[in-house]
């Protein structure tokens, strides 16, 4: 089967699935009135908010019990690349947060991600309870916002080109003014600063609010709307907040100083109580493991006000529960989140860490030609479970020995081997050597290979005025914008720049889960049937939306498309609790149509379904008897302030030659990264009773743009195997698939297909790893 024609299938499956699911859908008109014609909304004016970038609208409406959300969208200025930024707001949670009378009919929607000094044109979308939907369009007019960090005065050393790119917006974590944190677009505009009137680099972005942390040990909540709340006081435990603020297990994790130990401890902060539910002291856990092995922890943790450890950033990953510390000193150093034992090291062996037996026996080995991490900052977690960090090219300062030198800069991607306890350097991006950021900087990775690279002192003067460049790639290797901004001493204007996603932000958030699957197979006869089945976890009920599609494939190119497919649902006993043949005979058929789902052909199935938590079975045959390809979805409808979720989803089909392969269609969450183990299992289904198990499955799984980003033929031979396992997740025969992804918010195509082109039934699980 050739790469290209798998692409294209992922392809046509993708625009499916986006076809229904994306954030504007046209609704066809329906002959009775809806909701959307029998209520009025009015705009009645706009006031300006807290910054330039902020206007609260004002509008009326007759009935506002009828309102589903509303959805605004800032129109990108002429010649923009950027995509549109939009935000979608329940009705509820216009009235939790006052923004909506429900007597009055008075509403305050805030919009925010404008341009300043400018006539921004604003298309709102109403969407009504039964499904129908209204638009308009106005305009807001904004001040001019007078900055002092140079964000406006750029150098587009190369611009924002049109090649696509994962990300739109980027913060930068500056301590350049009391407009801490910045917001600015691909194409370089600045669209959102701080509110709260401080001056800090210790800034992160967390379930569609800013937190920041000033030298005084308080953390602070912004809101896009430019509402700031103070969340916790810290003074009771720390001295002050420094450097990074980075998301871990489950909140916030902070770099502190204590009275008692400098730049070495870590907490995590639940981001809505400020409740601390974690701490990590380095100092007491690699003193405790240097005394276990015999060494000496004085001759290495000095206490306050030294700076022997000088930690800069924490990635929590939630593939085996670790955190991973960046100590600007010494080295990289891997910890079980729970008990805080070392599980790994890596860093530079000629610094004084590498004297120590104690500590040694932690280090990972550097395959041959790789560059060890030096005075780095910003570890990450990739989407392929590697790590990735900016690796400074500076020494030690206090340590001694130093270690090596560089004078030059460089992100750098290491896949780690645990089996055999090696780091391999899989990637860089040197610039020639040509950059040397020796303190401060920062690389992430957001969608796969689409990066962010921050260089805070491009020309590696530190201490009196540099440059800052801000880099992005879309490949490895492609360019896709750089940007130079003036400078201020310090680290005053990109200490850290970090991709975020304002293109269609939620409220309330609807956090990283997999939320929608489709599956395509080819439906025959007894256990030769295409099947989905799906989890649905939480404390409440779930409503999707099930699909069974077959003759509207062919407009995508697909041969032998199943004529008349059907569609029946079971519980976890068995039982049948729900059937569809045409769509257009089910209950709940109005509502399918009026909010996009409805199939293209009479012929195809289709059902609305409420179900309660459980584990559920959808099953795709032919009417009749009939045989030929089909697809089998399952739509996870948006109900923000419900707990239920999909856990975890799966696809089972037939596994033929050519094209006829199993496809498998995901859509990953609204907002940020969701962990997952995708599996595909073919020999040990015949323990389970299926006929003509697959006998040997290999899967790959490609990205929005049909480019293959994993792929995997016997689960063990993966780096990633330890994961897997960790997680209970080993697939039952060594010939099985696996693979372990970090993947952001988006659409993703599973092909499972037989080696050596051998066919059979095969079983195509997604897990979702709280």
């Amino acid at each position: 089967m050739k790469i290209r024609s798998v692409s294209a299938i992922a392809a046509g499956i993708l625009a499916v699935i986006i076809g229904v699911a994306g954030v504007v859908i046209t609704v066809p008109r329906v002959a009775r009135a809806t909701q959307a014609d029998d209520t009025t909304i009015r705009i009645t004016g706009y006031t300006p908010g807290a910054t330039p970038f902020i206007s609260n609208l004002h509008l009326i409406a007759s009935d506002t019990s009828v309102i589903r959300s509303i959805q605004f969208k800032v129109v990108p200025k002429p010649n923009s690349i950027a995509r549109p930024l939009s935000a979608t707001y329940a009705n509820f949670y216009l009235v939790d947060r006052g923004f909506e009378n429900q007597q009055t009919g008075e509403i305050t929607l805030p919009v925010y991600g404008l341009y300043d000094g400018y006539s921004n044109l604003v298309r709102l979308t109403y969407r009504f309870v039964d499904g129908s939907s209204r638009g308009v369009n106005m305009t807001i007019s904004t001040a001019t916002f007078n900055e002092t960090c140079g964000y406006k005065e750029l150098a587009r050393l190369q611009p924002r080109s049109s090649a696509p790119l994962s990300y739109d917006y980027f913060l930068i974590k500056s301590s350049c003014s009391d407009f801490s944190p910045a917001v600015i677009d691909s194409d370089g505009a600045l669209r959102w600063v701080g509110t709260a009137g401080i001056s800090s680099v210790n800034s992160a972005f967390f379930n569609n609010a800013f937190y920041i942390a000033g030298t005084a040990p308080r953390l602070f909540r912004l809101d896009l709307d430019g509402a700031v709340t103070q969340v916790a006081d810290f003074s009771n435990v720390a001295r002050y907040s420094h450097h990074n603020i980075d998301v871990g297990k489950v909140g916030l994790i902070l770099d502190i100083n204590t009275d008692s130990y400098f730049e070495s401890v870590n907490i995590e902060v639940d981001p809505y109580s400020g409740r601390i539910v974690k701490t990590w002291n380095l100092a007491e856990i690699i003193s405790a493991a240097m005394r276990a092995g015999g060494d000496d922890p004085s001759q290495f943790v000095y206490p306050a006000p030294t700076d022997w450890f000088h930690n800069n950033s924490v990635a929590y990953n939630r593939a085996d529960d670790s955190i991973i510390v960046s100590s600007r000193e010494n080295f990289v150093i891997c910890l079980d989140y729970e008990t805080g034992a070392i599980k790994w090291i890596l860093g530079d062996p000629t610094k004084k860490w590498y004297q120590f037996p104690s500590l040694r026996r932690f280090a990972l080995t550097l395959a041959p030609g790789s560059h060890p991490p030096i005075g780095q900052h910003a570890i990450s977690i990739t989407f392929d479970q590697n790590i990735l960090l900016f690796d400074n090219g500076q020494c030690s300062v206090f340590q001694n020995p130093q270690g090596q030198q560089r004078n030059y800069s460089s992100p750098r991607k290491y896949k780690l081997d645990l089996n055999a306890r090696t780091a391999t350097e899989v990637w860089n991006s040197e610039f020639g050597q040509s950059l040397w950021c020796p303190y401060c900087g920062s690389v992430y990775e957001d969608g796969p290979f689409n990066y962010l690279i921050d260089y805070t002192f491009a020309d590696g003067v530190v201490g009196g005025n540099s440059l800052l460049q801000l880099v992005g790639l879309n490949s490895p290797e492609n360019t896709v914008f750089r940007y130079q901004y003036p400078s201020l001493p310090g680290c005053h204007v990109g200490f850290n720049s970090i991709p975020i996603h304002l293109e269609n932000t939620m409220f309330p958030t609807v956090g990283p889960e997999a939320l929608n699957l489709s599956t395509r197979g080819t439906v025959s006869s007894g256990d030769n049937v295409l099947i989905n089945g799906f989890i649905i976890s939480g404390d409440g009920a779930k409503t999707v939306i099930l699909r069974a599609l077959g003759p509207s494939l062919e407009r995508f190119g697909v041969s032998g498309a199943l004529a008349d497919p059907s569609l029946s649902l079971y519980d976890s006993s068995g039982h049948l609790i729900g059937s569809n043949d045409n769509w257009q005979t089910d209950p709940g058929s109005a509502y399918i149509e009026q909010n996009g789902f409805a199939p293209d052909d009479p012929a195809e199935s289709a059902t609305l379904r409420t179900l309660m938590p459980g584990v559920y079975t959808a099953v795709v045959r032919g009417r009749n008897g009939s045989q030929g390809v089909s697809l089998a979805e399952i739509y996870r409808l948006n109900d923000p302030g419900h707990t239920s979720k999909l856990a975890n989803v799966s696809g089972r089909g037939f596994v033929g030659t050519g094209d006829n392969v199993l496809i498998s269609g995901l859509i990953i969450g609204d907002v940020g990264s969701g962990t997952v183990i995708v599996r595909a299992l073919g020999p040990s289904l015949a323990s389970f009773g299926v006929n003509q198990p697959l006998a040997d499955p290999t899967l790959t799984i490609y990205d929005s743009n049909g480019v293959a980003i994993a792929t995997n033929d016997n689960w063990r031979s993966d780096n990633n195997s330890v994961y897997v396992q960790r997680n209970g997740l080993a697939p039952p025969n060594p010939l099985e698939s696996a693979i372990v992804l970090r993947l952001p918010a988006g659409a993703y195509t599973a092909v499972v297909s037989g080696v050596d082109g051998g066919t059979g039934n095969a079983l195509l699980e997604v897990y979702h790893i709280d």
